[in-house]
Protein backbone atom coordinates (compact mmCIF):
# COMPACT_ATOMS: atom_id res chain seq x y z
CA UNK A 1 0.00 0.00 0.00
CA UNK A 2 1.08 3.05 -1.27
CA UNK A 3 1.74 6.39 1.48
CA UNK A 4 2.33 9.61 0.29
CA UNK A 5 4.63 11.49 1.62
CA UNK A 6 2.10 14.04 3.67
CA UNK A 7 0.91 11.23 5.33
CA UNK A 8 3.96 10.27 6.00
CA UNK A 9 4.57 13.97 8.46
CA UNK A 10 2.71 14.08 11.39
CA UNK A 11 -0.67 14.07 11.45
CA UNK A 12 -3.52 15.58 13.68
CA UNK A 13 -6.19 13.25 14.47
CA UNK A 14 -10.17 14.45 15.11
CA UNK A 15 -9.69 15.63 18.80
CA UNK A 16 -6.70 13.22 19.43
CA UNK A 17 -2.93 14.05 19.97
CA UNK A 18 -0.44 14.43 16.83
CA UNK A 19 -0.17 10.69 14.78
CA UNK A 20 3.14 10.07 13.04
CA UNK A 21 2.74 7.57 10.03
CA UNK A 22 6.02 6.21 8.26
CA UNK A 23 4.87 2.87 7.19
CA UNK A 24 1.44 0.70 7.24
CA UNK A 25 2.11 -1.36 10.33
CA UNK A 26 1.48 1.52 11.78
CA UNK A 27 -1.78 2.57 10.54
CA UNK A 28 -3.33 -0.39 12.30
CA UNK A 29 -6.55 -0.03 13.76
CA UNK A 30 -6.52 3.78 12.70
CA UNK A 31 -9.58 5.32 9.92
CA UNK A 32 -8.46 6.21 6.62
CA UNK A 33 -9.65 7.80 3.73
CA UNK A 34 -8.22 5.36 0.74
CA UNK A 35 -8.04 4.79 -2.90
CA UNK A 36 -8.49 1.62 -4.59
CA UNK A 37 -6.19 0.95 -7.73
CA UNK A 38 -6.17 -2.65 -8.08
CA UNK A 39 -9.53 -4.52 -7.85
CA UNK A 40 -7.59 -7.84 -7.81
CA UNK A 41 -9.08 -9.09 -10.21
CA UNK A 42 -8.38 -12.68 -11.11
CA UNK A 43 -7.53 -13.79 -7.70
CA UNK A 44 -5.10 -11.22 -7.19
CA UNK A 45 -5.29 -8.99 -4.03
CA UNK A 46 -6.51 -5.47 -4.12
CA UNK A 47 -4.07 -2.63 -3.68
CA UNK A 48 -4.55 1.05 -2.95
CA UNK A 49 -2.86 4.17 -1.85
CA UNK A 50 -3.81 5.92 1.69
CA UNK A 51 -4.86 9.42 0.67
CA UNK A 52 -5.60 10.77 4.44
CA UNK A 53 -5.31 9.41 7.76
CA UNK A 54 -8.35 10.54 9.80
CA UNK A 55 -7.80 9.40 13.08
CA UNK A 56 -8.62 6.75 15.70
CA UNK A 57 -12.19 5.12 15.63
CA UNK A 58 -12.92 6.62 19.17
CA UNK A 59 -12.07 10.28 18.63
CA UNK A 60 -14.39 12.69 18.83
CA UNK A 61 -15.68 14.10 15.58
CA UNK A 62 -14.69 11.00 13.73
CA UNK A 63 -17.66 9.80 12.35
CA UNK A 64 -18.61 13.69 11.09
CA UNK A 65 -15.18 13.06 9.13
CA UNK A 66 -16.11 9.56 7.44
CA UNK A 67 -19.35 11.14 6.30
CA UNK A 68 -17.59 14.05 4.69
CA UNK A 69 -15.52 11.60 2.96
CA UNK A 70 -18.11 9.47 2.02
CA UNK A 71 -20.32 11.51 0.69
CA UNK A 72 -18.12 13.67 -1.31
CA UNK A 73 -18.87 16.69 0.23
CA UNK A 74 -16.46 19.53 -0.18
CA UNK A 75 -15.75 21.24 3.05
CA UNK A 76 -13.21 24.40 1.57
CA UNK A 77 -13.36 26.97 -1.22
CA UNK A 78 -9.54 27.04 -1.97
CA UNK A 79 -8.97 28.85 -5.17
CA UNK A 80 -11.72 29.54 -7.65
CA UNK A 81 -13.08 32.77 -9.14
CA UNK A 82 -16.36 32.18 -6.56
CA UNK A 83 -13.99 32.84 -4.06
CA UNK A 84 -12.92 36.11 -5.60
CA UNK A 85 -16.13 37.18 -5.82
CA UNK A 86 -17.40 36.60 -2.26
CA UNK A 87 -13.95 38.54 -1.34
CA UNK A 88 -15.15 41.35 -3.71
CA UNK A 89 -18.59 41.53 -2.15
CA UNK A 90 -18.27 45.08 0.62
CA UNK A 91 -18.44 44.87 4.36
CA UNK A 92 -21.28 47.53 4.26
CA UNK A 93 -24.53 47.65 3.02
CA UNK A 94 -24.54 50.98 0.47
CA UNK A 95 -27.68 53.36 0.48
CA UNK A 96 -28.12 52.41 -2.74
CA UNK A 97 -28.87 48.79 -1.62
CA UNK A 98 -31.20 50.42 0.84
CA UNK A 99 -32.93 52.45 -1.52
CA UNK A 100 -36.47 50.84 -2.18
CA UNK A 101 -36.65 48.27 0.65
CA UNK A 102 -38.53 48.85 3.19
CA UNK A 103 -36.81 49.99 6.47
CA UNK A 104 -37.34 47.92 9.70
CA UNK A 105 -34.60 49.15 11.55
CA UNK A 106 -35.85 50.90 14.09
CA UNK A 107 -38.30 47.23 15.49
CA UNK A 108 -37.21 45.50 18.60
CA UNK A 109 -36.18 42.29 15.80
CA UNK A 110 -34.54 39.33 17.37
CA UNK A 111 -32.49 36.75 15.61
CA UNK A 112 -33.79 33.57 16.46
CA UNK A 113 -30.88 31.15 16.18
CA UNK A 114 -29.51 29.20 19.36
CA UNK A 115 -26.51 29.42 20.95
CA UNK A 116 -25.31 26.37 19.25
CA UNK A 117 -26.19 27.28 15.37
CA UNK A 118 -23.84 27.23 12.85
CA UNK A 119 -25.48 30.44 11.22
CA UNK A 120 -27.69 33.33 11.99
CA UNK A 121 -30.15 34.00 9.09
CA UNK A 122 -33.49 34.23 10.80
CA UNK A 123 -35.10 36.98 12.78
CA UNK A 124 -39.13 37.53 14.21
CA UNK A 125 -40.91 40.16 15.72
CA UNK A 126 -44.14 39.61 17.09
CA UNK A 127 -46.79 42.34 18.55
CA UNK A 128 -50.59 41.53 19.41
CA UNK A 129 -52.49 44.09 17.52
CA UNK A 130 -55.57 46.25 19.23
CA UNK A 131 -58.10 43.62 17.56
CA UNK A 132 -56.66 41.00 19.49
CA UNK A 133 -54.76 39.68 16.39
CA UNK A 134 -50.93 38.53 16.15
CA UNK A 135 -48.66 40.47 13.88
CA UNK A 136 -45.82 37.91 12.61
CA UNK A 137 -42.53 39.69 10.99
CA UNK A 138 -40.46 36.92 9.57
CA UNK A 139 -37.35 37.78 8.13
CA UNK A 140 -34.29 36.06 6.12
CA UNK A 141 -31.28 36.69 4.90
CA UNK A 142 -31.36 38.07 0.81
CA UNK A 143 -28.78 35.80 -0.61
CA UNK A 144 -29.87 36.12 -3.89
CA UNK A 145 -28.76 40.15 -3.89
CA UNK A 146 -25.36 38.82 -3.53
CA UNK A 147 -25.48 35.58 -5.27
CA UNK A 148 -27.04 36.21 -9.01
CA UNK A 149 -27.71 33.89 -11.56
CA UNK A 150 -24.58 31.80 -13.97
CA UNK A 151 -21.80 33.90 -11.62
CA UNK A 152 -19.09 31.23 -10.18
CA UNK A 153 -20.38 31.41 -6.64
CA UNK A 154 -24.12 30.46 -7.95
CA UNK A 155 -22.93 27.43 -10.13
CA UNK A 156 -20.44 26.54 -7.01
CA UNK A 157 -23.36 26.58 -5.00
CA UNK A 158 -25.39 24.57 -7.35
CA UNK A 159 -23.06 22.03 -7.06
CA UNK A 160 -23.13 21.68 -3.76
CA UNK A 161 -26.81 21.92 -3.42
CA UNK A 162 -27.12 22.86 0.03
CA UNK A 163 -25.39 23.64 3.35
CA UNK A 164 -24.97 20.52 5.81
CA UNK A 165 -25.38 21.00 9.36
CA UNK A 166 -22.93 18.41 11.75
CA UNK A 167 -23.22 18.26 15.56
CA UNK A 168 -19.88 20.16 15.83
CA UNK A 169 -19.47 21.75 12.33
CA UNK A 170 -21.17 22.97 8.93
CA UNK A 171 -20.27 22.55 5.35
CA UNK A 172 -21.44 25.16 3.81
CA UNK A 173 -22.91 25.71 0.09
CA UNK A 174 -21.39 29.54 -0.05
CA UNK A 175 -18.17 30.82 0.72
CA UNK A 176 -17.47 31.76 4.56
CA UNK A 177 -17.33 35.58 3.61
CA UNK A 178 -20.92 35.38 2.65
CA UNK A 179 -22.38 32.73 4.79
CA UNK A 180 -20.84 33.28 8.05
CA UNK A 181 -18.88 36.06 8.47
CA UNK A 182 -20.53 39.37 7.29
CA UNK A 183 -23.83 39.39 4.75
CA UNK A 184 -26.13 36.54 5.56
CA UNK A 185 -25.17 36.33 9.33
CA UNK A 186 -28.13 38.13 10.99
CA UNK A 187 -25.90 39.27 13.91
CA UNK A 188 -26.83 41.94 16.75
CA UNK A 189 -26.76 46.10 15.69
CA UNK A 190 -25.87 45.22 12.42
CA UNK A 191 -27.83 45.93 9.16
CA UNK A 192 -29.15 43.35 7.21
CA UNK A 193 -30.93 42.77 3.73
CA UNK A 194 -33.52 40.49 4.32
CA UNK A 195 -36.64 39.33 2.75
CA UNK A 196 -39.35 39.75 5.10
CA UNK A 197 -42.98 38.31 5.81
CA UNK A 198 -45.86 39.78 7.46
CA UNK A 199 -48.25 37.87 8.54
CA UNK A 200 -51.69 38.48 10.58
CA UNK A 201 -53.40 35.54 12.84
CA UNK A 202 -56.60 35.77 14.28
CA UNK A 203 -56.95 35.15 17.79
CA UNK A 204 -57.12 31.45 17.39
CA UNK A 205 -54.00 31.60 15.45
CA UNK A 206 -55.68 30.71 11.75
CA UNK A 207 -53.67 33.15 9.49
CA UNK A 208 -55.64 36.27 8.03
CA UNK A 209 -53.32 38.12 5.50
CA UNK A 210 -49.91 37.87 3.99
CA UNK A 211 -47.30 40.07 2.60
CA UNK A 212 -43.83 39.87 1.22
CA UNK A 213 -41.06 42.74 0.37
CA UNK A 214 -37.36 42.93 0.63
CA UNK A 215 -36.27 44.82 3.69
CA UNK A 216 -33.31 46.05 5.75
CA UNK A 217 -33.38 45.14 9.30
CA UNK A 218 -30.91 45.90 13.03
CA UNK A 219 -31.81 43.00 15.18
CA UNK A 220 -31.78 43.54 18.81
CA UNK A 221 -29.93 40.97 19.68
CA UNK A 222 -29.56 37.17 19.43
CA UNK A 223 -32.28 35.46 21.10
CA UNK A 224 -32.14 31.59 21.68
CA UNK A 225 -35.58 30.70 22.25
CA UNK A 226 -35.54 27.50 23.68
CA UNK A 227 -33.68 28.80 26.61
CA UNK A 228 -35.17 32.18 26.72
CA UNK A 229 -38.66 30.07 26.78
CA UNK A 230 -37.76 27.74 29.64
CA UNK A 231 -36.31 31.14 31.43
CA UNK A 232 -39.97 33.38 31.00
CA UNK A 233 -41.62 30.50 32.48
CA UNK A 234 -40.05 30.04 35.34
CA UNK A 235 -39.76 33.83 35.59
CA UNK A 236 -43.18 34.64 34.45
CA UNK A 237 -42.11 36.04 31.19
CA UNK A 238 -38.65 37.63 32.29
CA UNK A 239 -36.58 36.41 29.52
CA UNK A 240 -33.32 39.04 30.02
CA UNK A 241 -32.85 42.48 28.75
CA UNK A 242 -33.15 42.83 24.57
CA UNK A 243 -31.54 45.79 23.10
CA UNK A 244 -32.69 47.52 20.06
CA UNK A 245 -31.26 50.08 17.93
CA UNK A 246 -31.67 52.73 19.85
CA UNK A 247 -31.35 51.78 23.38
CA UNK A 248 -33.02 48.76 25.67
CA UNK A 249 -36.68 48.21 25.56
CA UNK A 250 -38.75 48.58 28.39
CA UNK A 251 -39.60 45.88 30.61
CA UNK A 252 -42.99 45.78 29.36
CA UNK A 253 -42.17 45.81 25.29
CA UNK A 254 -39.81 42.89 26.48
CA UNK A 255 -42.14 40.33 28.16
CA UNK A 256 -45.03 41.48 25.89
CA UNK A 257 -43.01 40.70 22.59
CA UNK A 258 -42.17 36.89 24.53
CA UNK A 259 -45.35 36.57 26.09
CA UNK A 260 -46.83 37.63 22.44
CA UNK A 261 -44.40 34.67 20.69
CA UNK A 262 -45.20 32.01 23.10
CA UNK A 263 -49.30 32.98 22.48
CA UNK A 264 -49.14 32.34 19.45
CA UNK A 265 -46.98 29.77 18.86
CA UNK A 266 -49.11 27.26 21.24
CA UNK A 267 -52.29 28.71 19.57
CA UNK A 268 -50.43 27.34 15.62
CA UNK A 269 -49.35 24.13 17.57
CA UNK A 270 -52.30 23.06 19.11
CA UNK A 271 -54.85 23.68 15.73
CA UNK A 272 -51.70 22.12 13.74
CA UNK A 273 -51.77 18.87 16.06
CA UNK A 274 -55.60 18.39 16.07
CA UNK A 275 -55.34 18.32 12.63
CA UNK A 276 -53.09 15.44 12.66
CA UNK A 277 -54.96 13.75 14.62
CA UNK A 278 -58.04 13.89 12.84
Amino acid sequence: MEIPEAARAPLTGIGAKTIAVSDATEMDGLIVDAEVLDYGDGGGRPTGRVVEVLGKPDDFGIDVEIIIRKHHLAESFSGGSWVEDAERVPEEISAAEIHGRRDFRELPIVTIDGETARDFDDAVLVDKLPNGHFALQVHIADVSHYVKPGTAIDVEAQMRGRAFTFADRAVPMLPFELSDEYLFAEKPQVDRLVLSAMIEFDHQGDPLSFQFCRGVIRSAERYDLYERSQAAGRRRGDAGTVFAAGGAVSDDARTGGVAHAQTLSARIDRFRFAGAAD
